[in-house]
């Protein structure tokens, strides 16, 4: 006010000053021409300093606010894992029950060692406990790797008879081959 209160009314009174500098923070123009006119190096260097010091506060209190929100997001997140498991794994079959026809990443929530190991040591995990649910998804995997086998099985069945035949085959046509030349 007391720099630029005589010539540029915006800072012709304290309440003046005050309420110019807050609805310049919150993007109004700047009366850089009147600054400039009364003081022509003061003016425009006060304009851009109040403006990088704003902007430093500004985003001084923003990475305030973002360290805060993700240490409270981190001391949540141990402690809704569980209801977040739970709708992840209710959220794929529900998912599983409209998408009958298309196959879908398999959701493995107890099946594989790895995953066994890696879940069921935490306390987030109430189902590693649940040895019924670890039976089940064993024998599921066991009755699968039956029908595998066998299909295996009945493949290659016939492997050496068919080996032999070609074999023969081949042996054929060398014979032919040379007779006919």
């Amino acid at each position: 006010m007391q720099l630029f209160g005589g010539v540029v009314y915006h800072y012709s009174s304290y309440l003046h000053a005050a309420i110019s500098q807050f609805e310049f923070l919150l993007g109004k123009a700047v009366p850089i021409a009147d600054l400039r006119k009364d003081k022509p190096f003061i003016g425009p260097t006060f304009v851009l300093l109040f403006m990088l010091m704003m902007t430093i506060f500004l985003m001084n209190m923003l990475v305030s606010i973002l360290n805060e929100s993700y240490t409270d997001a981190k001391d949540n997140a141990e402690e809704s894992s569980e209801e977040l498991e739970m709708a992840h794994f209710i959220g794929e079959r529900f998912m599983n029950l409209f998408q009958e026809g298309k196959r879908g990443p398999e959701f493995k929530l107890f099946c594989d060692e790895t995953t066994f190991v890696n879940m069921c040591r935490s306390d987030a995990e109430p189902f590693c406990l649940n040895s019924q649910s670890l039976l089940n998804c064993t024998e599921e995997r066991l009755g699968k790797l039956d029908k595998r086998i066998s299909a295996v099985m009945r493949r290659t069945e016939n492997i050496d008879g068919d080996e032999l035949e070609e074999e023969e085959e081949f042996n054929y046509l060398l014979v032919s081959l040379i007779n006919s030349h």
